[in-house]
């Protein structure tokens, strides 16, 4: 499906996790150089990612598109990427400190998920695809795409709150279940279902309250460098 959209023309959103290597989308670019690849990512707190991506691949490091912008303007860019038929690929599985975030299951527990992600692709009207990079030992990794949403993402006012969060429910059950298919894949550092430090939960789904992102602490500087 994600070859299919971009031999259209058309710009897909590709969801990855810190789940194996979200890197390894660079073979892509090797196969299909007239691929347009356009990486969301937090500059300021991706420092030794984006230095890797200079080094791997200078071109898509060029293409980077500032996470750190505020909404209205990274939405801009990534539609202009979109409209450009490119493949915008971003993580999906971590909360930023302020970020909305909706609770779903995760391995039996309540785990805080970014629900700006979502809300772009319904916004956009793009095509979502999910990507797991996943090693498996010497040099071999197993690159998957999973179509997620195919015709895009449509969340009705009426019933956003609940249909968001059922998005969410299915992206974590996905996750789970790479992450039990790869486990010593997992790159994510710190307490990944941390509840108890919450204050003042607002809202949210399943039966458990919306988090808001900032009182995900992560644990001494770790989470900010996603696994290669």
């Amino acid at each position: 499906e994600v070859h299919a959209q971009l031999e259209r023309g058309k710009g897909v959103l590709v969801y990855g996790s810190h789940l194996g290597s979200f890197e390894v989308l660079r073979g892509v670019a090797r196969q299909r150089p007239d691929y347009k690849i356009r990486v969301v990512l937090d500059k300021a707190h991706n420092r030794a990612m984006t230095q890797l991506l200079d080094a791997l691949n200078p071109e898509i490091a060029a293409g980077v598109l500032d996470a750190s912008q505020d909404g209205p303007t990274l939405m801009l860019a990534i539609k202009q990427a979109a409209d450009e038929g490119a493949l915008i690929a971003l993580l999906v599985d971590r909360t930023q400190p302020g970020g909305p975030t909706q609770l779903a299951d995760f391995f039996a527990a309540p785990a805080p998920f970014p629900t700006a992600p979502w809300l772009i692709a319904a916004v956009l009207k793009l095509p979502v695809s999910l990507a797991f990079g996943l090693y498996r030992g010497g040099n071999r990794y197993d690159l998957v795409f999973e179509t997620f949403s195919g015709h895009g993402i449509d969340l009705p006012r009426a019933q956003r709150a609940t249909q968001l969060a059922a998005l969410i429910q299915r992206y974590a059950g996905r996750l789970e279940h790479y992450t039990r298919d790869a486990p010593y894949n997992w790159f994510n550092f710190y307490d990944f279902w941390n509840l108890h430090e919450q204050a003042n939960p607002v809202s949210g789904a399943a039966g458990h309250p919306a988090v808001p992102g900032a009182v995900l602490r992560r644990r001494a500087g770790l989470g900010h460098t996603p696994g290669v």
